[in-house]
């Protein structure tokens, strides 16, 4: 099976970067560099969050969406992950059930190729979130690109001016709607200097985002990529 089959590819930062269905982004290795995966906002526990304020939401939604990253790490057999902010909701995110879950996840790969840019609802959970990876609490130029969770606020609170190289960040849930249909979808925005790409976690809802003459939208279906308007239209 390709592992790249449903995959797009783009170019970016002078990188070839492929867009996979679930949201992630694959970086295949080279003689001088890691293979890499990079996923964001997978908000896991945001349902046990949720419900312990008395807002009904289905349960499932952690497991499916560590099933996905499961599926995804299997697929790709990536060297590193790099999780691009918001991997768990709150810290009474992490019941016992969910820390278990996600540690077993986590667990397929070395603690020192498991890298979160903390983002802003990681922060209460520093603490155990260390013991399963690596924590950045400002973005990193990773060879040619900034890998941040929010494209703009990270880098002020950091005073960091990211200037000749372009962003790959998370934090907004990315969705555009489809012409008279109402429905909002979620996406990659893919502008020449910043891709956002989609949230990975289930159930995290999405931020309409424009389409412009430099500003692309790429839907992550579940199964394919499909760039907007599709060719032929």
């Amino acid at each position: 099976m390709n592992m790249l089959a449903n995959a797009y590819q783009i170019e970016f930062g002078g990188q070839t970067l492929w867009l996979d269905p679930s949201g992630a982004v694959y970086r295949p290795g080279t003689d001088s560099h890691a293979s890499r995966l990079l996923v964001a906002d997978l908000h896991l526990g945001r349902e046990a969050t949720l419900q312990q304020a008395g807002i009904s939401l289905p349960n499932g939604g952690t497991s499916r969406t560590l099933e996905r990253l499961t599926a995804v790490l299997e697929n790709y057999q990536p060297a590193e992950l790099w999780i691009l902010g918001d991997l768990v909701h709150a810290r009474d995110s992490l019941t016992e059930t969910n820390w278990n879950e996600i540690r077993s996840v986590l667990a397929r790969l070395a603690r020192d190729s498991i890298h979160l840019i903390e983002g802003n609802h990681d922060r209460p959970s520093r603490c155990i979130l260390s013991e399963l990876l690596t924590i950045h609490t400002a973005p990193v130029l990773a060879e040619s690109i900034w890998l941040a969770h929010d494209a703009k606020h990270d880098f002020i609170e950091a005073k960091i001016r990211p200037e000749k190289h372009p962003v790959i960040a998370g934090h907004v849930h990315p969705g555009y709607c489809i012409p008279d249909t109402g429905q909002r979808l979620k996406c990659f925005h893919y502008q020449p200097n910043l891709l956002t790409v989609p949230a990975f976690g289930e159930q995290t809802g999405t931020t309409k985002v424009t389409r412009t003459a430099n500003a692309n939208v790429l839907f992550a279906t579940g199964t394919s990529v499909i760039p907007w308007p599709s060719p032929g239209m």
